[in-house]
């Protein structure tokens, strides 16, 4: 009976117990250039062409490629990347709306020379990913 009360207070604290040492936040937003979209993927983003906007959770030093692939598989939006490349994100990839569209992103409006797999997120950091139909846009 001893045994049983204990593995019952034991699972009770670890239930009452964080699971995540996320100790900052940043905010990610995911949008797409819609004036430019074809039909095909119009479909695929709300109207106002955004995908997220949301403040999320992380830990210091946590990665943007991890940071996003948690967010994403949580708020059921599709992501696929291949090493440190976003191939798609909500379905939309390189090259759906014209061969010079695709997904670009910033931290804090600057461009980062460093693959998303690369970036360890900062307390306060601005993500933005947006897709883009001309890459000098």
């Amino acid at each position: 009976m001893k045994r049983v009360f204990a593995l019952c207070l034991v699972l009770i604290l670890c239930g009452c117990q964080s699971v995540s040492n996320r100790d900052a936040t940043c905010r990610i937003v995911v949008s797409a250039q819609t004036d430019a979209l074809t039909a095909e993927c119009l479909e695929l983003v709300p109207e106002d062409g955004v995908l997220l906007d949301e403040t999320v959770d992380f830990e210091t030093g946590e990665s943007l490629l991890s940071v996003m692939l948690r967010v994403m598989r949580k708020e059921k939006i599709p992501l696929v990347y291949e090493g440190s490349f976003i191939k798609s994100i909500g379905g939309l990839a390189p090259g759906d709306a014209g061969p010079m569209s695709g997904w670009m992103f910033s931290i804090n409006g600057e461009l980062p020379m460093e693959g998303c797999d690369e970036i360890l997120l900062s307390e306060g950091d601005l993500v933005e990913w947006t897709y883009v139909t001309e890459w000098t846009e």
